[in-house]
C-alpha cells in the first residue's frame, strides 16, 4: 500500500518500521518517511492495520506531510537563488 501510494518517489524516500511501545507499555509501529528535505513520522496500533481504508488515509496524510515539507524547501531554494 505504501508503495503505490509513493509511486515514482519510492527511490528517494527512506521508509523505516520500528517496534515500539506507547505510554501504557503496549505494542506500537512507528513508521518514519525521510528524504533529503526531512522526516515525518507516525505511530499506529496494531489494530489500525487491520482497516484498509483508515491504513490509506494515516499513510496518505503522512506521505502530504513529507511532500509539504519538500515543497517548502524547494520554494526557500527557488527564493535565495532569485535573491542573488
Amino acid at each position: 500500500m505504501l508503495g503505490q501510494l509513493l509511486g515514482p518517489s519510492r527511490g528517494t524516500v527512506s521508509v523505516e518500521w520500528d517496534l515500539a511501545e506507547d505510554g501504557y507499555g503496549e505494542p506500537v509501529l512507528v513508521l518514519k518517511l525521510s528524504d533529503l528535505n526531512g522526516t515525518v513520522t507516525a505511530t499506529f496500533q496494531p489494530p489500525e492495520l487491520q482497516d484498509d481504508a483508515h491504513m490509506r488515509a494515516r499513510l496518505n496524510r503522512l506521505w502530504g506531510d513529507l511532500l509539504e515539507i519538500r515543497s517548502h524547501r524547494q520554494v526557500e531554494r527557488l527564493m535565495a537563488s532569485a535573491g542573488k
